[in-house]
């Protein structure tokens, strides 16, 4: 029960963190709580018209993983030695897709251009330290390799919560009748479909939500509960049930 308790705090608090990404045409006459449901539905007007922005990701991932380290410091905080460990994940969380800007997001589904895209993240990961100490960039460099190669309860936890961020964006889009569909993009991978038919359905959440629990599959399980427990309790609160697909055997992908 704490789990889902926490859950729901997290849920609720991105759901008013996800509104900062509004485009303040009006002025600051808009900020603040008195303006939340136009501003809210602002970011889907955004969303539609232009997509969403690297560093909104960005941004929205590093302040998730922080609200886990907060609610479940046995693996996401607490669990290494220093508070420095803590603040490095964060900053690795705010800069991991930088090099996107110069390769472009490819999917990690098996694409042989995916490696380009890691080498391409980390040489503009590098570039990003020099605005940092000298005695802080080797550890953020190893930092940022772990969560590259998920070798670690950091890197896992991480990319985990990198993850589950896309589910978590989608279903607030939902709250605002915002249906992606995924046979309808320009593009379709055979990774797109197998997770629709695991899924059993076109829309992106779904899909999406099923690649994320498939990719998280062998992590440990304090890992996998809270990650698992937030689409849960977002699905919910967006669909007033849990996914059909809950259940389904992971061997169906």
């Amino acid at each position: 029960m704490k789990v889902y308790e926490a859950c729901e705090r997290i849920w609720e608090g991105y759901k008013l963190y996800a509104g900062t990404a509004f485009v303040m045409r009006k002025g600051v006459e808009l900020v603040g709580l008195t303006a939340r449901t136009e501003a809210m539905l602002d970011v889907v007007e955004t969303f539609e018209r232009r997509g969403e922005s690297i560093m909104e990701h960005q941004a929205r991932t590093a302040w998730l993983y922080s609200a886990l380290a907060s609610n479940f410091p046995d693996v996401f905080s607490t669990h290494y030695m220093m508070l420095t460990d803590a603040w490095q994940t964060i900053a690795v969380a705010i800069g991991h897709d930088v090099g996107e800007i110069a390769i472009g997001d490819i999917p990690d589904d098996g694409n042989p251009l995916h490696d380009q895209k890691d080498a391409a993240e980390l040489e503009m990961f590098e570039k990003l330290l020099c605005a940092y100490a000298p005695r802080d960039r080797g550890d953020l460099y190893m930092a940022f390799k772990n969560f590259q190669a998920k070798d670690s309860l950091r890197g896992k936890a991480l990319h985990a919560v990198d993850k589950v961020e896309a589910v978590l964006h989608l279903l607030y889009l939902e709250f605002y009748d915002h249906y992606g569909v995924m046979d309808l993009k320009p593009f379709v991978t055979d990774s797109d479909r197998r997770f629709m038919r695991f899924a059993g359905s076109n829309c992106t959440t779904d899909c999406w939500a099923a690649h994320v629990k498939y990719m998280i599959r062998n992590y440990p399980e304090n890992i996998r509960g809270p990650v698992l427990g937030l689409m849960d309790v977002a699905v919910r609160d967006v669909r007033g049930e849990a996914f059909e697909w809950w259940g389904k055997d992971i061997s169906l992908v």
